[in-house]
C-alpha cells in the first residue's frame, strides 16, 4: 500500500464519522460507491479490517448497538445512497439553518399554461397581449 493509501496512526474516531464534522462527511455512506472509493482511497475501509470496524467506519453502527439503533442508522444509510437523499439529509440536518418544515419558506408553483398577470406597466401594459 501506498504512503498516501495509509490510514493515520491514530485512525478513526470511534464511532464513524466525528461528531462536530462537516455534513457532508457525517452523511457518508458505504452504499454510495462515491462515498466507498473516498473511505478506500483515505484509508478509512482496508480489505484486513474487521468486519465490526467496516460496520462501524461505513455505516456507524457499532458492535454492541441496540437493535433499533442499527436499523435506524441503516434506514438513514440507505436513504443517503442516493445523490438526493444525502442532499435532503444534509439540508435536514439540525443545527443547519434547515427550515422546520418543507413549506416553511416555499412558494406555489404557478399552475402550467397560464400566463402571469401583469398589473399595469410591463411590457405587455405597453403592446398589449396577444
Amino acid at each position: 500500500m501506498a504512503d498516501g493509501m495509509r490510514p493515520p496512526q491514530g485512525g478513526a474516531p470511534q464511532g464513524g464519522v466525528p461528531q462536530g464534522s462537516d455534513p457532508m462527511s457525517a452523511n457518508r455512506t458505504g452504499m454510495n460507491p462515491a462515498d466507498m472509493a473516498f473511505m478506500k482511497k483515505s484509508g478509512q475501509v482496508t480489505p484486513d479490517m474487521t468486519f465490526g470496524d467496516f460496520m462501524e467506519k461505513s455505516f456507524g453502527i457499532k458492535w454492541d448497538d441496540p437493535l433499533q439503533v442499527g436499523v435506524e442508522k441503516m434506514k438513514k444509510n440507505v436513504k443517503n445512497a442516493s445523490p438526493e437523499g444525502k442532499m435532503d439529509s444534509i439540508a435536514n440536518t439540525p443545527g443547519q439553518g434547515a427550515p422546520a418544515s418543507p413549506q416553511q419558506g416555499a412558494q406555489k408553483p404557478m399552475p402550467q399554461g397560464r400566463k402571469p398577470m401583469v398589473q399595469s406597466g410591463g411590457l405587455e401594459g405597453l403592446v398589449g397581449r396577444m
